[in-house]
C-alpha cells in the first residue's frame, strides 16, 4: 500500500501601516487560508507559496492622505492604494500615510512689557524643512511692534496697547 503526502509551504504576509501605526483597514483578496479578507492594521495573513494578493488600502486614514506602498512587487491606482505581491516568504508589507502639516507654537500668546522678552518656540509636523520664520505684528494701538530674534525671542522696545505673534 502506498500512501501520496502533499505537502504545501504557507507563509506570513504581515501588513503594517505607518501615520497611524494600528487600527487602517487593509482588504486582502483572495482568501487566507484561515478564510480571512483582511482587517485591521497590523495584521498578519497566511498563504501558500506562490500566492499572488492584492491588498487594498483606504485613500485617507483620519485627517491623514495615503502616500505609498513598500516591499510590494507592484502597486497601481491614483493614488497607489494597491499593492500587489506574490507570497515567496515570509513577508512584511507597509502602508504608509502622510500627516498633515501643522505649525504649534508655544505659548500660544503673551502680553510683553516695555524693557521685557518673551521666549516662544515653533513645533513644525509634517513639512521638511521644520524652522520657521518669526515677525511681529501690531494688532491694535499704536507703537512700534518690537522685535523677534530668529530664535523666537520677542523683546518690546516700546508700549503696545496690544499686539501678536505671527509665523
Amino acid at each position: 500500500k502506498t500512501t501520496t503526502v502533499t505537502v504545501t509551504t504557507v507563509y506570513t504576509l504581515s501588513v503594517a501601516t505607518t501615520n497611524p501605526t494600528s487600527g487602517v483597514s487593509i482588504a486582502a483578496s483572495p482568501k487566507d487560508s484561515n478564510s480571512s479578507t483582511g482587517g485591521n492594521s497590523p495584521l498578519s495573513l497566511i498563504y501558500p507559496t506562490g500566492t499572488n494578493v492584492v491588498l487594498a488600502a483606504p485613500a485617507t486614514s483620519g485627517s491623514n492622505t495615503f502616500n505609498a506602498w513598500t516591499r510590494c512587487n507592484t502597486t497601481s491606482g491614483t493614488p497607489a492604494t494597491t499593492c500587489n505581491v506574490t507570497v515567496t516568504a515570509n513577508t512584511t508589507v507597509t502602508a504608509t500615510y502622510n500627516v498633515p502639516p501643522s505649525v504649534t507654537v508655544s505659548p500660544a500668546s503673551g502680553n510683553v512689557t516695555i524693557g521685557q522678552s518673551q521666549q516662544f518656540t515653533a513645533t513644525v509636523t509634517g513639512l521638511n524643512p521644520t524652522t520657521v520664520a518669526w515677525t511681529v505684528a501690531v494688532a491694535s494701538g499704536s507703537g512700534s511692534a518690537g522685535t523677534i530674534s530668529s530664535g523666537g525671542l520677542d523683546r518690546k522696545s516700546t508700549r503696545l496697547n496690544s499686539s501678536h505673534i505671527t509665523i
